[in-house]
């Protein structure tokens, strides 16, 4: 099993954050372009949402369909967070932990990934060589975007 972890402060208050952050449109707007994300899903993810997604697998010039289920949103007080679990697709295991926070300058945004590949050593290989590289690059691309949109918070 692998983790991915992100945290960082934007300049927006929770409850925006988190309004935009449940809105499955929104997705694509904080991946990036080279996965070619085409979200199947519109409107506000509750528990329990099955969420279809198109996307392209970089480096390979192949597309795959992901379903995740949503579950476990907590939406109330200054701690806010939703699960995303991959039911189909690439991934043997993949489980999307999105926290918000709310800070006197603004909001943490922290995720956390859990996820395995498929095929054994060759699994373990691709993980070291692309996979996890990828995954990483997709959060600074994440964070960047969160930034852009809400803005960073003054020091």
């Amino acid at each position: 099993m692998h983790r991915i972890s992100s945290d960082f402060l934007v300049a927006a208050p929770l409850e925006k954050v988190w309004d935009f952050s449940i809105n499955a449109e929104n997705l694509s707007k904080v991946s990036p372009p080279k996965y070619r994300l085409k979200v199947f899903h519109t409107g506000t993810l509750n528990d329990g949402s099955i969420v279809k997604i198109r996307t392209r697998m970089p480096p390979l010039p192949i597309e795959t369909l992901v379903l995740s289920k949503v579950e476990g949103i907590n939406a109330q007080g200054d701690l806010r967070s939703f699960r995303d679990k991959q039911i189909e697709g690439p991934f043997k295991y993949w489980s999307h932990e999105h926290i918000f926070e709310r800070d006197p300058k603004g909001t943490w945004i922290r995720d956390r990934v859990d996820y395995a590949l498929p095929l054994g050593i060759l699994g373990v290989w691709a993980n070291s060589l692309v996979v996890k590289r990828s995954l990483e690059q997709m959060f600074a691309f994440r964070k960047n975007e969160f930034e852009k949109i809400f803005g960073i918070p003054q020091k």
